[in-house]
């Protein structure tokens, strides 16, 4: 059910026109390589279910449909992917490398992101920003953060376990056998860079962690690497109550600066029950934090070729022959 893409998102040579810049002048070439997976449309079960070991409350397991394919990238944006597009690299843990998430950054940063690289590489924004009041374009076609409804169907990728590869075992900070293969997170998130942190007070073992680089563990059957651990993604909608009834499409995009958005997966610090898929967490948009950072997503034309039937996950969770995606330069 899906059809990986390697969308080599260009930031092409830009024409800048008009009299007050003296004529046309070509820009220099910037080039932004974010390898994208084409996600179908289809339905699901969101949420969990009631016996789920690690389950909150707010996880009320109902049915969604989503009636528009999208691409969504590969791995979270990287600390150089972010540096080329936004000119700056705000992450803490600057010292992992190009490579690794960025971090810190809030809400309002992930939708500038969006809005520049769709900018550059002349496609319309998605989003209207005027101070705090976001308004989302649903017709465009540019970059965009995924809906919490797509993050969560491209994160189980057709699995209906806790986790997208089987059972979760661990609840805290113990090795879980399942998501160890797949999520950097307290149990195993111990690095050697100048600039880690002390975990152990949340009762992990390492007194040094932190990010890792992207694409190191094992991606989902969508070809999807990350979607649990390294950091928390920042999506589209507001947090709210599930509806209790079948929903098509759904995103909760109302509310100001004073409504706390959703973000969704784990960081290197959280619990292994924060990794499920079906776990909600957060915060106020204009919350920063070296656990939050954001992917991106882009609704796929009516066009896109169907996709082939899903791999049996027998097959898929397998080393990937792709190559770690590698910070872009110009």
């Amino acid at each position: 059910m899906w059809r990986s893409t390697r969308i080599a998102a260009l930031v092409a040579l830009a024409v800048v026109c008009g009299a007050a810049a003296g004529g046309c002048k070509k820009a220099p070439v910037v080039k932004v390589d974010i390898p994208m997976a084409l996600v179908p449309a289809g339905s699901f079960q969101m949420g969990s279910p009631p016996a789920e070991p690690g389950r909150h409350a707010d996880e009320l397991l109902h049915d969604v449909t989503l009636r528009h394919a999208f691409y969504v990238s590969a791995t979270p944006v990287t600390q150089g992917q972010y540096r080329l597009v936004m000119g700056t690299n705000p992450s803490y843990f600057k010292n992992c490398g190009d490579d690794c998430p960025v971090e810190e950054v809030n809400w309002y940063d992930a939708l500038q992101f969006c809005n520049k690289l769709s900018t550059l590489q002349g496609l319309e924004p998605c989003y209207n920003v005027i101070g705090i009041d976001v308004g989302w374009n649903r017709e465009c076609a540019g970059y965009r953060l995924p809906t919490e409804a797509e993050w969560e169907y491209a994160a189980r990728a057709g699995a209906k376990t806790a986790l997208p590869n089987g059972d979760l075992r661990e609840l805290n900070c113990g090795l879980d056998p399942n998501l160890d293969k797949i999520a950097w997170y307290c149990g195993n998130s111990a690095v050697n860079y100048a600039g880690c942190l002390d975990a152990s007070g949340a009762g992990a073992a390492a007194k040094c962690a932190g990010t890792h680089p992207v694409a190191q563990k094992l991606p989902n059957a969508w070809r999807l690497y990350d979607m649990e651990g390294d950091v928390l993604e920042w999506v589209w909608d507001a947090a709210g109550d599930y509806p209790t009834e079948a929903a098509i499409d759904p995103d909760n995009g109302g509310g100001g600066s004073e409504y706390r958005r959703i973000n969704r997966g784990c960081g290197w610090h959280n619990y292994a029950s924060y990794c499920r898929p079906a776990l909600r967490n957060r915060d106020l948009p204009g919350v920063r934090g070296n656990g939050l950072g954001f992917r991106i997503a882009r609704t796929a034309p009516a066009a896109a070729a169907p996709p082939p039937a899903v791999t049996p996950p027998s097959t898929v969770m397998q080393p990937s022959a792709v190559a770690p995606p590698a910070a872009a330069r110009p």
